[in-house]
């Protein structure tokens, strides 16, 4: 699908999470299946910042809150977090994990250093919250990105077969359009 709207995006990341060439590697492809399947374009601003604390997988509600001073809603911008995932206490292993209201302005990935499936994992994370920043809701699709639990199918497929399903593509659209600016 041709692009037929864009909306502004901060990127804001801190190298513990990645490396700025991964960062924008991950928005770029986090863009193009958001484009592809809903028309669209994200036109990412990116910030770097040093101290961006680790997202505590135990208080997950409580990190978007506590992400705030992050967040500047002034130039009405959306507003993407990259933070450095935290370990779980129970598990002693990192999580990719995120947090964003259903069409709200801001979302956070914990971001997954040094695994095998981390690059995959932070995209997913990365596609799957921007999505609900834009308005999509979790859906039962096994093995589309709306998956409220990613299934092993998502980590098997190249990733420009992650998909929306048509449910969240009307929900984006229903949402996002409003805001988003004509091409």
């Amino acid at each position: 699908m041709k692009p037929v709207f864009t909306i502004a995006i901060v990127v804001i990341y801190s190298r513990l999470a990645a490396p700025l060439p991964e960062v924008k590697r991950m928005v770029r492809q986090a863009s193009t299946i958001i484009e592809r399947d809903t028309g669209i374009a994200l036109m990412p601003r990116f910030q770097r910042r040093r101290r961006i604390p680790r997202v505590d997988l135990q208080n997950q509600r409580l990190a978007l809150g506590s992400y705030a001073e992050y967040f500047n809603d002034g130039d009405g911008s959306h507003t993407l977090l990259l933070a450095p995932a935290g370990i779980s206490a129970t598990s002693g292993l990192q999580g990719s994990t995120g947090q964003a209201s259903i069409c709200g302005r801001r979302c956070y990935v914990g971001m997954v250093r040094g695994t095998a499936y981390s690059k995959r994992m932070n995209l997913i994370a990365i596609v799957h919250e921007v999505g609900h920043m834009l308005g999509a809701s979790h859906t039962d699709w096994t093995g589309g990105v709306m998956d409220p639990a990613p299934s092993g199918v998502l980590f098997t497929v190249g990733w420009q077969s992650l998909a929306f399903e048509q449910r969240s593509i009307d929900e984006i659209r229903l949402c996002s359009l409003p805001t988003a600016s004509a091409l």
